[in-house]
């Protein structure tokens, strides 16, 4: 695994650095979590983001996401280098991307993203529209681990807007599994759903922060706990 982890971090830390010289980058973003749960799970995850193209249109990115776990039972951490293909207009955006899930192999843990290496998908929509109201849908996948991460969420504004700080309240709907395979049930071994309201104060700058929290259920045993986030957005 070091192996691996000395050839692909290098070059990819290398051709994030050098992509905005080269192909002239438009847009940089980081988006940045951290996570807890009344289950002992602590998450923290970033991802920087380079979008090349115009701001109506279509888009290449690359991105180079991190997250690292704590638990009970261990920590764990993983890496995810990918490309994408976006398209975006004044009221939203869409975008699909592909990657390579790097995943500790000591201490894998199967929480936020799967303890195993292989193929990373994702899709990402997001709906802003007049500022109004707020709409976002995602969905990752790791193929060598079938599993499967998702959020939807939904916001709307209560305050401010019109050039200056604005607020809005919603909901968010989140649901990660590692899913079943066909011949052995036991495959199963983690899922959780949350559900939960979100507060997100938006800046004139775009500074996005997004706190939430709620019902957090797990699988398979059946537990109920809390859970508690705070995002950062930076455009």
């Amino acid at each position: 695994m070091g192996r691996i982890l000395g050839r692909v971090i290098p070059a990819a830390l290398a051709a994030l650095a050098l992509a905005p010289v080269g192909a002239h980058a438009q847009d940089f973003s980081l988006s940045s979590a951290f996570e807890a749960g009344g289950d002992e799970v602590y998450v923290l995850y970033t991802q920087p983001s380079w979008r090349f193209g115009p701001d109506v249109g279509w888009s290449p990115e690359v991105g180079f996401g991190a997250y690292h776990v704590w638990t009970e039972d261990g920590n764990g951490w993983g890496l995810t280098p990918a490309v994408g293909l976006g398209y975006r207009t004044t009221a939203g955006m869409i975008r699909g991307t592909l990657g390579w899930a790097i995943r500790d192999d000591e201490n894998g843990i199967d929480v936020f993203g799967g303890s195993d290496n292989g193929v990373h998908t994702g899709l990402h929509a997001e709906y802003w529209g007049d500022g109004t109201w707020g709409a976002q849908g995602i969905a990752t996948y790791n193929w060598g681990d079938d599993f499967l991460w998702s959020r939807a969420r939904l916001t709307r504004r209560v305050s401010g807007g019109d050039g200056g700080t604005s607020v809005a309240l919603g909901g968010e709907l989140v649901w990660q599994s590692e899913l079943e395979d066909d011949d052995t049930v036991e495959d199963n071994e983690f899922e959780a759903t949350y559900i939960g309201p979100v507060l997100q104060i938006i800046q004139p700058s775009g500074m996005n922060w997004a706190i939430s929290g709620g019902l957090k259920k797990i699988q398979p045993d059946d537990d109920d706990t809390w859970y508690a986030k705070v995002e950062l957005y930076l455009p």
